[in-house]
């Protein structure tokens, strides 16, 4: 039996659903598979991504991104939700009916362990020629959070949903938690930095002063962006404002994990952070496949054993 992971796998493209459909029927039937996060805002293709997944791995976890707390005129007009907080209800109601595991389960002998999140300043890394605003990330017009609500309120009320299965102990048994979104300043830091060493290695043409040609991670993917001076195309969005939550870090320690698997850069990348290690492992939109910025193999990758 082995434990796989992925994350970000966005199938309202119908290349990336094309690709959860083509996942062999059998080669992964004993085994787990994590996902962390950015199946889809569409819940009806939320549920046939996930029918698809539990018939080809024999158990599924899940923790909800940010694309799932999105609200979309579907969600408004046919299911009559209108508050995102409803909408990753309804998330975890489909993951439950499915038999998708959003809370902490063991898998043969390893308890894995989702945690939820969102995102706050605490991993906000000022750089000379990013951009920090809200407004040019997607959520703050897609979302619908009660009037006034701040995103560390946000963050408050999912790490309370994460507290109520924190043992007063570290389990004895090994631990893997997962979540979409980054855990601690150390692990932005790093992030930030493997972007810098690409940047440099992979083109002579193109500094992290000019504009990328094709988006780059610190870019939003889907900019609404509206300026005065500048074309939305000009502008480098400074992802470490949106990433996570530093508050998430004592919540994987208080678990002693081992391994902690996370999404939401759109960027491949293992570390190891004061002995855990650190995975992202996304499948991500077609075109940064096509371009690159997400390399191959695009598979599940192999956590344990």
């Amino acid at each position: 039996m082995t434990i796989y992971a992925i994350s970000d796998l966005h199938t309202d493209y119908d290349d990336n659903l094309k690709w959860v459909t083509e996942i062999s029927d059998v080669e992964y039937i004993d085994d787990c598979l994590i996902v962390a996060g950015d199946v889809t805002d569409n819940l009806l293709k939320l549920e046939y991504t996930f029918k698809l997944l539990v018939s080809k791995f024999k158990q599924v976890f899940f923790c909800p991104g940010n694309h799932e707390v999105w609200i979309n005129k579907v969600d408004e007009e046919t299911h009559h939700i209108f508050c995102s907080f409803s909408k990753f209800d309804k998330v975890i109601e489909i993951c439950d009916k499915l038999g998708v595991k959003t809370t902490p389960s063991v898998f043969d002998g390893i308890l894995i362990v989702p945690l939820f999140a969102w995102y706050d300043k605490t991993l906000h890394i000022e750089h000379p020629i990013l951009t920090s605003d809200y407004k040019l990330w997607s959520d703050t017009y897609r979302c619908k959070w009660p009037l006034d609500t701040t995103n560390e309120e946000i963050v408050s009320r999912f790490l309370k949903m994460n507290e109520r299965h924190i043992p007063p102990s570290p389990p004895p048994s090994s631990v893997i938690t997962f979540s979409h979104f980054f855990s601690s300043l150390e692990l932005m830091t790093a992030y930030m930095a493997e972007i810098e060493r690409r940047w440099k290695s992979t083109t002579t043409t193109t500094s992290l002063s000019s504009p990328s040609p094709s988006p780059s991670p610190s870019t939003p993917s889907t900019s609404t962006a509206s300026t005065t001076n500048k074309s939305a195309s000009d502008i480098r969005a400074n992802f470490s404002l949106v990433a996570g939550t530093q508050q998430l870090d004592s919540q994987i320690k208080r678990w002693n994990s081992s391994v902690h698997i996370f999404g939401h850069s759109h960027r491949k990348m293992e570390f190891k952070i004061e002995g855990v290690r650190y995975i992202n492992n996304p499948l991500g939109y077609p075109r940064e496949r096509l371009s690159s910025l997400i390399s191959g193999p695009f598979l599940p990758i192999v956590i344990l054993p």
